[in-house]
This record gives C-alpha cells, sequence and structure tokens, in this order.
C-alpha cells in the first residue's frame, strides 16, 4: 500500500529525520493491515514489523540486519518445495507462491514478484477458474505490483508514474495518491501533471532500466530494482535482473521506470 511505499522510501533514504518518518507510515501501514482482519494480508504483517524493527535498531545507532533477504531466501526454498512435491496445479502451492510474492514485494525484489505473480494468475485462470479465491488474490497482488509510484519531491506526496514525454525528460505522474490504503482512489479529485523527471524519485522496488551510462555501457538496457537509495553519493543502488550481474550504484538521470515488464525468453524469441 502507499503507506508500506511512503515508509520504506524514507526509510531507504536514512537520515535521522526520515527514519523517525519511515517508522510513523511502516506502523500506520501494519495497523491498517492488522484491523482489516483479511486472512491473507496477515501474511505481510511479520514482514512489516521486521522492517520496523530493522529501523529502530538503525535509529539507535545498531547496523541494519539481513532478516528481510533471509525471510524471502526461507519463503523461496518453501516454495521450490512444494512445487516439486505437489505440482504447480496444487492450491497449497498457488498459496505458497503468492505468499513468496509478497515478500519478494517487501524485500524490493519487485520484478521477481512481477515474474512470479505472471505465471500463478495464469496457472490458476487455466486450472481454478476466474472467480476461485486463489486467482482472485493472485491478481490482486499482481495489479498492484504493475502500479509504478514516485514521490515528487518538495511535496513528500505519492503519485502514479503513467509515463515518461520528450524523450524521458518529462514524467506524467497523477495523483496524489490516497494514504490510506483501505480508501477507494477518486480519480476525480486527482489530477495530471507533466514533471521535469530530475524532480521525481522512485519509490524503492521501483523496475528501472539503466541508460545513457558511458564508463559501463554496456549496462545500458539492463533491467533491475531499486533496492536502495545511497545518501553521501546521491545514488539509487539497482540489482540487476541478470544472474550475473552484480548490484550498481546508478545516478538518477541514468535510470528510466519499467512500465512494461517483457518476457525474456519472449522477447529474445
Amino acid at each position: 500500500g502507499v503507506y508500506l511505499d511512503i515508509g520504506r522510501f524514507n526509510f531507504s533514504v536514512g537520515s535521522n529525520r526520515c527514519l523517525e518518518k519511515a517508522k510513523y507510515y511502516l506502523e500506520k501501514a501494519r495497523d491498517i493491515v492488522v484491523v482489516s482482519g483479511d486472512r491473507e494480508l496477515q501474511l505481510t504483517v511479520k514482514s512489516i514489523e521486521g522492517h520496523i524493527a530493522a529501523l529502530e535498531e538503525r535509529l539507535s545507532g545498531g547496523s541494519l540486519p539481513k532478516k528481510t533477504e533471509s525471510d524471502s531466501s526461507d519463503q523461496r526454498a518453501r516454495y521450490d518445495y512444494v512445487l516439486q512435491m505437489n505440482g504447480e496445479n496444487d492450491v497449497g502451492t498457488m498459496q505458497l507462491g503468492v505468499h513468496l510474492a509478497s515478500r519478494l514485494s517487501l524485500a524490493n525484489h519487485t520484478i521477481e514478484a512481477s515474474r512470479l505473480l505472471d505465471r500463478l494468475v495464469i496457472i490458476s485462470h487455466r486450472v481454478h477458474g476466474s472467480d476461485h479465491k486463489e486467482t482472485k488474490n493472485a491478481e490482486l497482488w499482481w495489479q498492484r505490483l504493475k502500479l509504478r509510484y514516485v514521490v515528487w519531491i518538495g511535496t513528500e506526496e505519492m503519485y502514479q508514474a503513467l509515463r515518461y514525454e520528450n524523450d524521458g525528460k518529462s514524467c506524467v505522474i497523477q495523483g496524489p495518491v490516497p494514504r490510506n490504503v483501505h480508501e477507494p482512489r477518486n480519480f476525480d479529485d486527482e489530477k495530471t501533471f507533466s514533471v521535469p523527471t530530475a524532480v521525481i524519485c522512485f519509490s524503492l522496488g521501483s523496475p528501472v532500466m539503466l541508460h545513457g551510462l558511458k564508463k559501463a555501457a554496456h549496462l545500458n538496457g539492463e533491467i533491475g530494482d531499486v533496492r536502495e537509495f545511497c545518501q553521501s553519493t546521491d545514488r539509487c543502488v539497482v540489482h540487476l535482473e541478470g544472474k550475473d550481474l552484480k548490484p550498481v550504484k546508478v545516478k538518477h538521470e541514468n535510470l528510466r521506470i519499467v512500465f512494461d515488464l517483457v518476457d525474456p525468453k519472449k522477447e529474445s524469441s
């Protein structure tokens, strides 16, 4: 939800003021999920609490735990095991797959989560039908991950990024987006703006493409997730999708939001 995105964004900036804001927004996100009573969403509470514990450690001067990453790895191993034992058509496999995708999303592995949900939605439609609970749950997460959010610098408001214009020099955004994740968006109240790309910040987990690099020109065209924001160098830390590629620190102007993730297998065929 939006509270979660704002919390994670402030967490990534790293200043004490932003960490305090991150704690506020993450606690709001957790409380909303708890009050909602949605059994499926309850699975995300522990992950949010892990983020809160991490930033509290950071505020007290400690180092950042790696719990979120380890949680994702554990969940991935569990899903792979059940997939091998029960097959992809099993309802239990589907539930674990969606849960894994939610964990990956919370850990800012948006591309991996999206690829997984693409497959799960297709399987669930084919095997269980469009009205099945697991199909609807997979589609809910899939639709959420297709949205691209940015922060308009100076406003601290979240907007949905729609597309680029003027050869990437401007970005069309819509909003501001309601901060209560259970409040429906009133599109009549939202406005669309075309703003300079330089005045927007990517939310953590945003899929981006590298471009315009000169010293590392071989990386132009590669895509990855924004996992951190390095305040000291004013660069985004991007984990690239290619298995043999290491994370890179990239200037904002050398990144473009990827609005539609193309299946690499289809793209190469």
